[in-house]
């Protein structure tokens, strides 16, 4: 509950801008007290740029005294807008709402054909594609791979190589595409790999080297060891519209790589053991420090 003390008024706009604020932060709190700093967006909007300075103007003032333009509110039990303001009005910056459009969401559906589709804040422009083609991880190495890009370097036919619990966040060296929900972590235009740098990197699971980017081939089935492989032209066009800390990714579904014959990568028999090997492995994997072996 706020409390207020009468003082010389000052400007009934300035006390009518806070109360508004302190509304919009009361009921963001009271709905969710677990929001991220990025689903300040909305709050962000509702209440304007000016109430969020004062609101965090008034948080490194510690709430000992607000002045609110001719009322003195004293906040005696208000725990909940403090920490309202702690999450989504930091006392060095007010958040910045991306200029419309961008990409809100985007969704990878790990079924075939694998696709992206995506879900805009505002109108798409014209030449923006929102469904498309995708490639993710196929659940093994390839010959020639450097050692530890994948836990296992063959496949065995007939077996799905990313079925749970390989497709799971912490299967760390499964080269399966983890499922779950993420949001873009850090974007890079051209990110340096071993060999050269490849096109419209987005990490969002950077402690295991995942990404959505530009590589070939794809073709809408799993190929990368991990990563969202994304053809040229689309790869450009959503780097271009998301957002890092806004623009978030959801992976459903389930991958069914194949296991091409007469290419080395089957099993033999002398390798039939692996499987087994590869789950013990996976199950006693930790999060490691990132990895970028996600292509």
């Amino acid at each position: 509950m706020l409390h207020f003390s009468k003082a010389p008024r000052r400007g009934s706009d300035q006390v009518a801008e806070v109360r508004r604020a302190t509304l919009a932060v009361t009921r963001a709190t009271q709905s969710s007290q677990s929001h991220s700093r990025s689903d300040g967006i909305g709050l962000q909007r509702n209440m304007g740029n000016r109430g969020m300075m004062l609101l965090a103007q008034s948080q490194r003032q510690d709430f000992a005294h607000v002045d609110v333009g001719g009322e003195e509110m004293s906040p005696t039990k208000d725990a909940q807008l403090h920490i309202a303001v702690d999450q989504v009005a930091p006392s060095d910056r007010v958040m910045r709402v991306p200029a419309e459009p961008y990409v809100r969401q985007i969704h990878v559906d790990l079924n075939r054909p694998q696709r992206v589709s995506l879900d805009w804040q505002g109108t798409p422009p014209p030449d923006a594609r929102s469904n498309f083609r995708c490639s993710t991880g196929k659940g093994y190495g390839d010959p020639g791979d450097p050692a530890g890009i994948c836990t296992r370097a063959c496949c065995t036919p007939g077996v799905n190589p990313c079925e749970s619990p390989y497709d799971q966040r912490r299967s760390t060296g499964s080269c399966c595409t983890p499922i779950g929900d993420f949001v873009i972590q850090s974007k890079e235009r051209d990110h340096a790999v071993e060999g050269g740098t490849i096109p419209f990197w987005m990490y969002f699971y950077r402690s295991r080297g995942i990404a959505l980017h530009e590589y070939s081939p794809v073709d809408g089935t799993p190929l990368s060891h991990g990563c969202v492989r994304l053809d040229s032209v689309n790869a450009e066009m959503l780097f271009n519209h998301s957002y890092v800390g806004v623009t978030r990714v959801t992976v459903a579904g389930t991958a069914t790589p194949a296991c091409p014959a007469g290419q080395g990568v089957a099993c033999t028999t002398s390798a039939s053991a692996e499987p087994g090997r590869a789950a013990d492995a996976l199950a006693a994997n930790v999060e490691r420090e990132e990895v970028d072996s996600g292509v």
